[in-house]
């Protein structure tokens, strides 16, 4: 009797086992099956907003889609090339929802809330995920040499497609002082989170920014710590003058 007892208790122990190895993978699947499906959507984005006659994109059919869109982020020849959305009264709206505000673990890259077009300092986030996808490419920039193939990120909306030269890629915390930098009230101001800014940088790329020119900060998680980020910081030499 008790050796029957052990052996139907092994064979329970083995279903149990085998029921949840299959529903991890099913969740794994549906996971997979989840980033490839959100990556396409990017891809369709890009192609129906591409415009062959001027050096912009055709954003005005992404805006009758989704106006909590703002616009674009592309860095050249990388896989960063997403819109980027914007809801200051919901900030993390898009932290876990697609272009279509249906729920994905990839998100889609947004602006800061406190940020507009006018910011000092746009900072967008996007998640670094394990397939590539989203800002995971950024962790490249750790590599200065990457950085010197790909030294431009460009953001347009409506008002225009802006180009901004890297000139930092930093390694700090969530917390850091940065991500509260977005406006500039005066020269000092702007200088004194500039000086801590660098310090802290990976490197530089010998660009300095000046007082009035507009930056834009790209973020993503970094590092083992949850509170660990990577950003690579542009300026935009042409605004400001």
């Amino acid at each position: 009797m008790k050796k029957k007892r052990s052996k139907g208790l092994k064979i329970l122990v083995l279903l149990i086992l085998l029921a949840i190895i299959l529903v991890g993978a099913f969740f794994i699947g549906r996971e997979i099956l989840s980033h490839k499906r959100a990556q396409h959507q990017f891809q369709q984005l890009a192609k129906e907003i591409a415009d062959d006659s001027s050096i912009g994109r055709n954003l005005s059919a992404l805006f009758q889609k989704n106006n909590e869109c703002l616009g674009w982020v592309c860095i050249k020849d990388t896989p960063i090339d997403y819109p980027v959305m914007h809801t200051p009264d919901d900030p993390k709206k898009y932290l876990y929802m697609n272009f279509e505000k249906k729920y994905s673990s990839s998100g889609t890259p947004f602006l800061d809330a406190r940020c507009n077009v006018d910011s000092d300092n746009c900072i967008i986030y996007g998640h670094n995920m394990r397939n590539g996808q989203l800002f995971a490419s950024l962790k490249e920039y750790v590599d200065s040499e990457y950085c010197e193939k790909h030294p431009e990120i460009e953001f347009e909306t409506a008002r225009g497609n802006n180009i901004y030269h890297i000139f930092a890629v930093v390694s700090l915390k969530e917390s850091d002082e940065w991500y509260n930098f977005v406006d500039a009230p005066n020269r000092k101001n702007f200088k004194s989170n500039l000086s801590a800014l660098m310090d802290k940088a990976l490197y530089t790329t010998g660009i300095k920014p000046k007082y009035g020119q507009q930056m834009i900060t790209l973020s993503t998680c970094y590092g083992s710590g949850k509170d660990g980020r990577l950003i690579v910081v542009a300026v935009n030499t042409n605004s400001g003058l």
